[in-house]
């Protein structure tokens, strides 16, 4: 058992997590929740659980490798953005740059017809994308570059250039 996952909202479910570690790699969680929160208190309930595996951890793990290292566009977009920026060389923001790069992926592939809690969602996250980019001292060319990036990294003239840049 990790530790008990209980949310502080109203109708939340809540009970025991259970963290799944591989080579000192958490790959995934198991819940199983026992529990929801009503009017401030623990309820029981009949059993329910879920479980989450992160993919990215699995192919990390597999490689024997970083994620970062094991995906081509991460590789591709983590190497631009050390030319940039000399702090996201150093392993100590090692989950910055995680964050900046997943961020600025899942904004560059969001369609543009949102329902109205999504865009909430994508509000929330283009302020922790920004936090980061403070925090790590990203320029705004650089983070358009990024973003282009994602936009257009399957397209192999892309890779190409991307790949020529690097040297």
């Amino acid at each position: 058992m990790a530790n008990i996952a209980i949310a502080d909202r109203e109708g939340t479910p809540a009970g025991l997590s259970l963290e799944v570690f591989c080579d000192d790699v958490e790959i995934g969680t198991i819940l199983f929740h026992f529990f929801k929160i009503r009017k401030g208190m623990l309820r029981p309930i009949n059993y329910l659980a879920s479980y989450g595996v992160g993919l990215e951890r699995l192919v990390s793990v597999i490689h024997g490798k970083d994620f970062l290292q094991s995906a081509q566009r991460y590789a591709l977009a983590r190497k631009i953005l050390e030319r940039k920026v000399k702090v996201a060389r150093s392993s100590i923001f090692d989950r910055d740059v995680v964050r900046l790069l997943y961020g600025l992926e899942a904004l560059a592939l969001i369609p543009n017809e949102l329902s109205i809690p999504q865009r909430r969602l994508v509000q929330r996250l283009k302020l922790d994308v920004k936090r980061v980019v403070l925090d790590l001292g990203v320029a705004f060319e650089d983070v358009k570059e990024l973003f282009s990036f994602f936009q257009h990294w399957k397209d192999e003239t892309f890779l190409i250039i991307a790949r020529d840049r690097k040297t």
